[in-house]
């Protein structure tokens, strides 16, 4: 009789760490995403707002990413083919591509971007040429395209990411983050 009582005071143990573990992981999980979509919902409700001009981030990162292309095929005939500044212009070209529907994405890759054309125009030995001289109407049009997004957007992309940050800082909301996949691209 006396097993059985110890056996029982296990089994309550177990039962109450099943118990506590449901609550901080899953209930603090369905928290969590809450606060993290609210943070999101923040951010999309200040890329939706038009700038000064009366657009909104959708037609500024689309007038961007085309200037972007269009300066990556100048580059693409200026640049060697193995080079590290054309792979790395093709690939954030890509990524710019893909995430042009979702804002915070869009933002972080819009912003490698410009980095990786920064690199590939810097890198170029340019000649007195048609094709260097589109480099330079390309670079020019994209950079100030780009420069739009930075100066309407930035400020909302960094609340955004220190949003982000404080909604899944410390323990558990860092496991819990991992687990539930939450905000797993915004910054």
């Amino acid at each position: 009789m006396k097993r059985l009582g110890s056996m029982s005071k296990a089994l309550a143990w177990i039962v109450a760490a099943c118990l506590i573990f449901i609550a901080v992981f899953c209930i603090g999980g369905i928290k969590l995403n809450s606060r993290y979509r609210a943070v999101e919902k923040a951010f999309t409700a200040a890329v939706s707002t038009p700038d000064s001009a009366g657009d909104i981030f959708a037609v500024n990162y689309s007038n961007a990413l085309t200037a972007a292309q269009s300066f990556a095929a100048c580059a693409e005939q200026l640049l060697p083919e193995s080079s590290y500044a054309r792979q790395q212009l093709a690939s954030c070209v890509k990524a710019a591509e893909d995430a042009a529907s979702k804002p915070a994405e869009g933002y972080k890759a819009m912003s490698e971007l410009y980095t990786a054309a920064d690199l590939s125009y810097h890198t170029i030995q340019t000649e007195d040429n048609s094709t260097a001289a589109g480099l330079k109407a390309a670079w020019d049009e994209f950079n100030s395209k780009y420069s739009v997004i930075k100066f309407n957007y930035s400020s909302a992309y960094n609340s955004y990411v220190a949003g982000m940050e404080s909604v899944s800082s410390g323990f558990p909301s860092n496991v819990i983050k991992k687990l539930w996949g939450i905000g797993n691209n915004e910054n």
